[in-house]
């Protein structure tokens, strides 16, 4: 057995005398329930699922199992769980499809309110299930379990599974608003942001992989989390360039209609872009505001940095 330290994996031999043998060990336990009342006469029993095994079936088949138990347990006599590790497990694994809920929702609604199309949030949103799915396959072929650490791997991921999908989706609409095709639009929309996708997606991995590499104690702990996110980028990126637009060659329409509410979003838009504009010329053309826009910037960095 090794145990990782700083210094490197270290053989439990290196630390202490190991001897193969057994000890009887009787020590009265004293448990409070919710109440605090005291109860003496109590034996409690520790249940650990081996090295492969897992928590959260453990778990469900003891529960499963305590009423049989209980029948045949002399009259007097209760079964109680005070302890279930498998419940942090459980509300791990619900935050993360949360998070990848909440994801999807989002997102959607925001290529909705920006491209007025429901089928590229359809497209999009494919992306992020099929990458997360995919994820699993290298899991399993490097030997990495769903636990807290490749969940939270996933968790950091959600907003670059979807980052790359989105950048090819509005390129593919801009492309179609020129007047192409909707397969020429899926084509050169892909192709001429894949260099700039791949350079984007290629800076989260130089982040993690390291992480994966590290010999350390701290490594060892955020191995799981750092392969599981620069498996589920690398994903993102495969799905970006072949199923986005694959999809959006399918879906998309050739011509859509434009609803009230689209009309008014692209009026309100353009009025914001004008103002924008008319403000930036007033600070452009005039060295005094330019000054005093930079000097308002610095003050305001200043003030945030030390309040």
């Amino acid at each position: 057995m090794e145990i990782p330290t700083v210094f490197g994996p270290k053989k439990l031999r290196q630390f202490a005398q190991v001897i193969d043998g057994g000890k009887d060990i009787r020590q009265r336990a004293t448990f409070f329930d919710v109440n605090n009342k005291r109860n003496e006469n109590v034996v409690r029993l520790g249940i650990i699922k081996s090295i492969d095994g897992n928590v959260v079936k453990v778990a469900d088949a003891i529960r499963n199992t305590l009423p049989e138990i209980q029948q045949l347990l002399p009259e007097g006599l209760k079964l109680e769980i005070v302890n279930d590790n498998s419940e942090f497990v459980k509300s791990s694994v619900s935050d993360t499809m949360s998070n990848i809920y909440l994801g999807v929702i989002l997102t959607g609604l925001i290529l909705l309110i920006f491209l007025h199309d429901w089928r590229s949030t359809l497209v999009v949103a494919m992306s992020m299930p099929t990458s997360i799915i995919s994820t699993f396959l290298l899991l399993e072929v490097f030997g990495l379990t769903l636990n807290l650490m490749s969940l939270l791997g996933l968790s950091v991921s959600v907003g670059v599974l979807v980052a790359n999908s989105i950048v090819v989706i509005e390129n593919i609409f801009r492309y179609k608003a020129m007047g192409n095709t909707i397969k020429q639009s899926a084509y050169k929309g892909t192709s001429e942001v894949s260099v700039a996708v791949l350079a984007s997606t290629l800076t989260n991995i130089v982040v993690f992989l390291p992480i994966a590499n590290m010999s350390s104690l701290a490594g060892l702990w955020s191995r799981e989390l750092a392969l599981s996110a620069v498996f589920a980028t690398l994903f993102s990126l495969l799905m970006s360039f072949t199923l986005t637009p694959m999809l959006a060659s399918i879906v998309l329409s050739k011509e859509h209609k434009k609803g009230k509410l689209a009309n008014w979003f692209d009026n309100f838009e353009m009025k914001q872009t004008l103002l924008y504009k008319k403000l930036l010329e007033k600070v452009l053309n005039n060295k005094l505001n330019s000054f005093l826009t930079f000097l308002s910037a610095i003050i305001l960095f200043l003030i945030v940095l030390f309040s």
